[in-house]
């Protein structure tokens, strides 16, 4: 069982959880410019709510082609 980080999912930026689902960049990395600590992160991204979130912002892009295309363009 995981414990609860003391940030709640809701008030994690959108915009951090899309940047994760793309998966092009560090996840410690992005989650540092986003602000939170190293122990901060390593709660969060074990903590269920949180990764469901990530997973259904990483289906959604998959589905609309997003990550192909984006994969596609840097590999050109």
């Amino acid at each position: 069982m995981t414990t609860k980080p003391n940030i709640a999912v809701l008030d994690v930026h959108p915009k951090f959880v899309l940047e994760l689902a793309y998966g092009i960049r560090d996840p410690r990395e992005l989650a540092e410019e986003y602000g939170y600590t190293l122990a901060e992160w390593e709660k969060l991204k074990a903590y269920e709510p949180f990764i469901k979130a990530v997973d259904a912002r990483k289906a959604e892009l998959t589905a609309t082609g997003v990550t192909f295309r984006m994969k596609s363009a840097m590999m050109a």
